[in-house]
């Protein structure tokens, strides 16, 4: 997926500045697409020239000026013919899994350090989108139709998380087992 398409999403809720952008992907989006602000700008700047965005300046006192940005009918249009494409079955990209491909050349402490780090993270990540979860459904009351997309990406999400720290469990309890010299 081009970062044109997440960025073009989180236009489709609500206009922002590209700091508000990147803020979304740290928050929102970044759960499940990544980007640097650097990559963020610059694709803004590509987005703004296919006219799939517009944006106005607002001159700020004391600050340099700002832009904010909104999706247009054509950026609208190339966001509905992406989404009614199907998708392909990505790779797993992880390093992680790379080193561990190999890490009979090291001692398991060093790979049980990395993991556990990793672990520490990703739960306190589950945590995040657990809560985000719970606040959602903390009135008792059905989700509203309007998200339920988001919901279900958000419970998507949550089991990801559940499901490698599920996997990590079993590696650290199997490496921790292990008798080496």
């Amino acid at each position: 997926m081009a970062l044109r398409y997440a960025i073009l999403v989180s236009l489709h809720d609500k206009q922002g500045t590209g700091y508000e952008i990147a803020k979304e992907f740290d928050n929102g989006v970044g759960y499940f697409w990544n980007a640097t602000s650097q990559q963020i700008y610059n694709e803004l700047g590509k987005l703004a020239r296919d006219n799939l965005i517009s944006f106005k300046v607002v001159p700020q006192r004391d600050r340099p000026q700002k832009k904010i940005y909104r999706i247009t009918s054509a950026g609208k249009k190339a966001l509905v013919e992406w989404l009614s494409q199907p998708t392909k079955i990505q790779p797993i990209r992880d390093p992680l899994l790379i080193k561990l491909f190999a890490s009979d050349l090291i001692p398991p402490s060093v790979l049980l350090e990395d993991i556990e780090t990793h672990r520490k993270l990703r739960t306190q990540l589950l945590a995040n989108l657990e809560a985000l979860r719970d606040r959602k459904t903390a009135s008792g009351k059905k989700i509203p139709k309007a998200l339920r997309y988001k919901y279900f990406t958000l419970l998507r999400g949550i089991g990801a998380l559940q499901a490698w720290l599920d996997w990590s469990t079993e590696v650290v309890q199997s490496l921790r087992s292990e008798k080496r010299p």
